[in-house]
């Protein structure tokens, strides 16, 4: 299970890093490639604006603060050709397609099951 120290910051627990368990090789590296996604750098530069936060000095061990790992998620998200979808089903597959990925341990159905949850 994920576990949190007392700030809230992910400690240990599942793969990948952060909030939202993203891999340092699939994910996080993707969020620094402005050559292969050159419409980083306008989100870098809005994200040192708004938080005094330099993109190339955020580390993989940073993404343990929620709010890094809910940018370099955003981030991540940048670099996906494809939108995300309306319905639940279909957020599903493209979590599973793109966040997760096939090496991923989640499913469809355990993003449905959690995404219900919140509700």
């Amino acid at each position: 299970p994920t576990t949190f120290d007392e700030d809230g910051v992910i400690m240990e627990g599942g793969g990948g890093m952060g909030i939202w368990r993203m891999d340092r090789n699939t994910g996080f590296v993707e969020t620094k490639n402005t050559t292969s996604h050159p419409g980083l750098v306008r989100a870098h530069t809005k994200i040192k604006e708004e938080f005094g936060i330099d993109w190339e000095d955020v580390t993989f061990l940073d993404l343990r603060k929620p709010l890094i790992s809910a940018l370099a998620i955003r981030l991540f998200l940048l670099t996906i050709e494809e939108a995300i979808p309306a319905g639940i089903q279909a957020q599903a597959q493209y979590w599973k397609d793109h966040i997760n990925t096939p090496a991923g341990a989640g499913t469809v159905q355990d993003f449905i099951t959690r995404a219900r949850g919140v509700n």
